[in-house]
């Protein structure tokens, strides 16, 4: 994330994470919203906004318990979604500005800092049925590294029109935009992003040349 928090775009993330939580909205769907009423964001604020609003709700139940909350409000309110994303912000390293949205997060930040640990469901940011199922099915290493994949962010694959274009073809005219990828050694269509970057706006895109889609589902239609 930019080092540089700017108020508009936390706003934004606050009200991605309003929707999603008090309202049930995909995460995904919210995000569009914004940007589409934002179009004057540039790049690097559209990846600023993403990756806050996904990794809070990823680390969500972690986030709560930081904040001194167990998740069981029926609304969580604007206030109590900046201090999560302040929580958030300082746990990436970064130093908050002054702004009054803030001011509760170093108390309980100090606080938790002072009381017991959390249990390891809540360090992990799952549900305690979901860690204890996990822990009895697979045992505690197994699940240990289950748990550390659950909560990385997941590698983004593109399938290949083969009709229109080539792997090689596809990598060559993505990686001159700045988008760096790698054919996936094992598929004959699977292109890897090295990081996450707006394609849906590349020419490739738009004539057709490829699909987002999850390397697991293309998997399936080569063994159907």
């Amino acid at each position: 994330m930019n080092d540089k928090i700017h108020r508009p775009q936390m706003a934004g993330v606050v009200a991605c994470l309003s929707r999603i939580f008090n309202e049930r909205e995909y995460a995904d769907k919210c995000l569009e919203r914004q940007f589409k009423a934002h179009r004057q964001w540039g790049a690097r604020d559209r990846r600023a906004v993403a990756e806050a609003t996904y990794e809070i709700v990823r680390w969500w139940r972690r986030l709560l318990w930081l904040c001194g909350k167990d998740g069981s409000e029926q609304k969580i309110t604007d206030a109590q979604l900046w201090q999560l994303l302040g929580t958030w912000l300082v746990l990436e390293g970064k130093s908050l500005p002054p702004w009054p949205e803030f001011t509760a997060v170093s108390d309980s930040l100090h606080l938790r800092q002072k009381g017991s640990p959390p249990s390891p469901a809540i360090m992990h940011s799952v549900p305690d049925w979901l860690y204890e199922m996990g822990l009895q099915s697979m045992g505690e290493e197994l699940w240990a590294k289950s748990l550390k994949a659950l909560n990385s962010p997941a590698t983004v694959y593109l399938r290949t029109n083969t009709l229109r274009t080539s792997r090689k073809e596809l990598c060559v005219n993505l990686s001159a935009q700045g988008i760096g990828c790698e054919e996936v050694v094992g598929s004959d269509v699977a292109v890897a992003l090295c990081e996450r970057k707006n394609i849906f706006v590349t020419p490739e895109f738009k004539k057709g040349w490829f699909e987002l889609q999850d390397l697991a589902s293309h998997r399936v239609g080569k063994l159907v």
